[in-house]
């Protein structure tokens, strides 16, 4: 018994490791294709991950699991609004890759898990514990501190974690599940995906006719680096517990912030320092009040 705990213990932590080693290390793969228009990409990365997904659907016999998942008009509407919202998301974030502002990525999705909390007490009506509520602080702090020391507000960073965090909120509260939720929003923006890549064929002249094959290679890959790391999170997250998992979360953000820094030479000015620290100082106390509300929730059941 102990051995076959263990087994799926490693598979779990495998699984997860590969899901945030894949997002945090997504800004190379997407520095590949900087030569096509952000958008477009974002168009390509839909249709891609529609044939991925639906294949995969086909194989593992899931297509009455989609059918019940959009079943009723309040699904169809709350489906609708994550579309737009995973949309923006992947749109921002190609974008600001493309503009080297990848350091402001890595601060969106650090940020990200304390915006998650300030939303579920707004939206959700959850209280948030005083820990939280320092946390959250802090990161207001941080962010406020940025704006003031540059003049202006990191958009990036903003529309990335109010887009993701809004995102992950609406899916908790409405019950969806993740990977047939991608596939149903993804299959959603299809037509408006494919209308784009039209419209740029038939004007400035898009990726396929414009783009050698080695672009079209990267453009159909990313479905995969879409679908894939996905995928290992979920399987990872039926093995581990949850504060291994939202250790593992700052992966991501801290590998994107590698890369912004030592791989393309982003700034990362002392007031940017500062700002980070405040955020790692939010989520060093976030982390250690789930932490300890975990601990404490079985002693008290």
């Amino acid at each position: 018994m102990t051995t076959g705990t263990e087994d799926r213990s490693l598979r779990g932590l495998m699984n997860a490791l590969g899901a945030f080693l894949i997002w945090g290390l997504s800004p190379i793969f997407f520095k590949l294709l900087t030569a096509v228009d952000p958008i477009e990409v974002v168009a390509y990365r839909i249709v891609w991950t529609v044939v991925l997904l639906g294949m995969l659907f086909h194989l593992w016999r899931l297509w009455p699991k989609v059918r019940a998942e959009i079943r009723g008009i309040r699904k169809i509407i709350a489906y609708s609004v994550t579309t737009v919202l995973i949309a923006t998301n992947w749109g921002v974030f190609i974008w600001a890759i493309n503009a080297e502002r990848i350091v402001e990525v890595s601060l969106g999705y650090y940020i990200n898990p304390l915006v998650v909390v300030a939303l579920a007490m707004i939206v959700l009506g959850e209280r948030l514990r005083r820990l939280q509520a320092i946390a959250v602080g802090l990161a207001v702090i941080g962010v406020g501190y940025s704006v003031w020391q540059a003049g202006s507000v990191p958009m990036v960073t903003i529309a990335l974690a109010l887009s993701f965090s809004t995102y992950a909120v609406i899916r908790k509260k409405e019950g969806m599940d993740p990977f047939i939720g991608l596939f149903v929003e993804t299959l959603m923006i299809l037509p408006v995906a494919l209308i784009y890549i039209g419209f740029m064929e038939a004007t400035t002249g898009g990726a396929l006719t414009q783009q050698d094959w080695t672009i079209h290679l990267l453009l159909a890959a990313a479905g995969v680096v879409t679908a894939v790391p996905l995928i290992c999170y979920m399987e990872g997250a039926k093995y581990l517990p949850l504060k291994t998992t939202g250790l593992l979360s700052y992966l991501a953000p801290s590998l994107q912030l590698v890369i912004g820094v030592m791989l393309y030479g982003e700034p990362f000015s002392t007031d940017t320092q500062i700002t980070f620290a405040l955020i790692w100082m939010a989520l060093g106390l976030y982390s250690f009040d789930a932490f300890r509300a975990r601990k404490q929730a079985p002693a008290q059941s």
